[in-house]
């Protein structure tokens, strides 16, 4: 991917505000394991957009998914981008490590 730079911090902050208000809904989607916000990637590239990032497990086409279940293309007009990241396993914390 290539680099892009990063918007200014009014974008970054309405992002948040439309994903923590679509969160809950979202995380209930069948194959939806997480949220969060970043840029948008079209065809490989990242893009210098700000978006809405909805993990899931697998990308699944929109012709297979009941209506309700297909994630918009964006919320409340930002963008929303949808990347699949597999399944995904807790790990158990590690205990602080001191040097020195």
């Amino acid at each position: 991917m290539e680099k892009a730079d990063w918007p200014a911090q009014g974008l970054l902050t309405r992002a948040q505000d439309v994903r923590t208000a679509n969160e809950e809904r979202l995380m209930r989607f069948p194959n939806v394991v997480g949220t969060g916000i970043g840029l948008k990637t079209v065809g490989g590239v990242l893009t210098s957009t700000v978006c809405i990032t909805v993990f899931v497990e697998k990308k699944v086409p929109v012709g297979e998914l009941k209506r309700k279940y297909v994630i918009p293309k964006e919320l409340r007009g930002v963008p929303v981008d949808v990347l699949e990241v597999g399944h995904l396993v807790s790990q158990p914390a590690l205990p602080p490590v001191r040097i020195g």
